[in-house]
């Protein structure tokens, strides 16, 4: 529903859904507990809740959230049985990795399983955050040259990713080309009569971000600055990385499109579908509380 806490503190997706209902038998391992995303308040305390919700192994946890959790449970408030199952987990997964490694026998990974799971996943991530101006779906037929702003980080070039999107445009008889010199970058000097001279070519200008969430010089974040230059009447932030960008980075931008997957020939396609209208954007916010356009 979108109030639920990060899965790592979350007993219900941890302990509920990830082992009880669909009945996975491994080992839950946290990601690095100390790290920005994580570490927002108390460390022990979050360590403690993380290993409440169904955690087994903790990663960089606070040396004295082992105390805690051995007080805690000591005096009843964490079941003894929330131990038990974490060191039966942690003893099968050693345990099956000790007869793999005598073995060299390794299961090979169901690849179909995976794609059509990637698939699924992001056919049904891809979220309207913002349709503030009612700029989407985007119509056709005054909808005929766009320009894509490949904020990527790559090497120079342009994207993978943005070379996509064009393809999936020009499939629909729309002119559509991506850039990533629409200034000066190196010099940082962005004149708003340069990027008038711009917009004034295109119908719409899609920002296609996929970098870094850090306060850095780079092209993609130099980009990400000049996009508040661009006339919020005929532009798109499409963004595949971090969801704080959203309100860090683009509060005031009315349409903004949060990914939730990673760019590909199908994801493009996905998007493009969505963009004008044939099919409707069903994820949700990755982002606690977030207010956004939900259906």
């Amino acid at each position: 529903d979108g109030f639920y806490p990060t899965a790592t503190f979350s007993k219900k997706l941890t302990t509920d859904l990830l082992k009880n209902e669909l009945g996975f038998k491994g080992a839950v391992v946290t990601d690095a507990l100390i790290m920005g995303g994580m570490a927002t308040g108390d460390l022990i305390a979050e360590t403690v809740q993380a290993f409440k919700a169904g955690a087994d192994l903790l990663l960089w946890p606070p040396v004295e959230a082992a105390e805690k959790i051995e007080e805690l449970i000591l005096n009843g408030e964490i079941p003894m049985s929330r131990l038990d199952d974490a060191l039966e987990r942690i003893g099968r997964m050693e345990k099956f990795r000790e007869e793999s490694l005598k073995s060299h026998s390794f299961d090979e990974p169901d690849s179909k399983f995976v794609d059509k799971a990637m698939f699924d996943m992001a056919e049904h991530g891809i979220c309207e955050l913002r349709n503030e101006i009612g700029l989407l779906p985007l119509n056709a037929d005054k909808c005929k040259n766009v320009l894509i702003v490949d904020a990527f980080e790559t090497d120079g070039e342009i994207s993978e990713g943005s070379k996509l999107l064009v393809k999936e445009f020009e499939s629909r008889g729309i002119k559509a080309e991506a850039k990533r010199d629409i200034y000066d970058v190196p010099s940082r000097v962005c004149w708003q009569v340069d990027i008038d001279k711009i917009q004034e070519q295109y119908d719409i200008v899609l920002f296609n971000l996929n970098a870094s969430f850090v306060a850095e010089w780079s092209i993609p974040h130099m980009l990400i600055w000049a996009s508040h230059l661009f006339d919020k009447s005929k532009k798109i932030i499409v963004n595949y990385r971090s969801p704080y960008f959203a309100t860090d980075y683009f509060p005031e931008d009315p349409t903004f499109i949060e990914m939730n997957c990673w760019p590909s020939k199908e994801t493009a396609k996905m998007l493009v579908e969505r963009l004008f209208g044939d099919k409707e954007f069903t994820g949700s916010c990755a982002l606690t509380g977030y207010k956004y356009n939900k259906k």
